[in-house]
C-alpha cells in the first residue's frame, strides 16, 4: 500500500508539471553606428553632424528585463596621415596636439526597437588632418565598438 501510495504522489507531480509551457519570447535589440559613414567622409571645423544608431537584428531571449545600453561617440585627432593615425590608435599612444571631441551620451534599452542620434558639434578651431572616429555600445559589462577614419579640411 505504501509503494502505491509513493506512486501516486509522484504521478501528481508529473502532471503537475506538464502544464501549458509560459515561455514568453522577447527580442533584443543592440547598435551599431553610424550609416552617414560611406567611403571617404570629410568634414569641416564648425559643423554639427547628426550620426544615427542602428538597431541590429534581434536576438531572441526568455529574459523578460530591459538591458540598458549606454552609446559614446568620441573623434580623436589630428593625425597626419592614416598610418600614423592607425598606428597611434592600435598601440594607445597620442602627442601632445592630439585631442577628442565626444558626444553627448545617449541611453537606451534593448527592447525598444529605436534609432537614437549623436550629435557632434565640431569645435570651429578644429585642426584639419585624419582623426579617428570611435562609436562604443556598452551593456551589461560588454563593450562593442569600431572605428572610422574622418578627414578634417579646412
Amino acid at each position: 500500500m505504501r509503494g502505491i501510495l509513493v506512486a501516486a504522489a509522484v504521478s501528481l507531480g508529473l502532471v503537475a508539471c506538464s502544464g501549458p509551457s509560459s515561455n514568453v519570447v522577447y527580442a533584443s535589440h543592440g547598435y551599431s553606428c553610424c550609416i552617414e559613414l560611406t567611403g571617404n567622409t570629410t568634414w569641416h571645423p564648425g559643423q554639427q553632424l547628426t550620426l544615427h544608431w542602428t538597431p541590429q537584428p534581434p536576438a531572441m531571449t526568455t529574459d523578460a528585463t530591459p538591458h540598458q545600453i549606454v552609446l559614446k561617440l568620441g573623434l580623436t585627432g589630428p593625425f597626419p596621415t592614416v598610418g600614423a593615425l592607425k598606428q597611434a590608435i592600435s598601440q594607445g599612444t597620442t602627442s601632445s596636439n592630439v585631442r577628442t571631441i565626444s558626444a553627448e551620451t545617449l541611453m537606451v534599452n534593448d527592447r525598444t526597437y529605436d534609432t537614437p542620434a549623436s550629435t557632434l558639434k565640431l569645435p570651429a578651431d578644429l585642426a584639419p588632418g585624419y582623426y579617428n572616429l570611435d562609436p562604443e555600445s556598452s551593456s551589461g559589462g560588454l563593450t562593442a565598438g569600431g572605428s572610422a577614419v574622418v578627414l578634417i579640411a579646412p
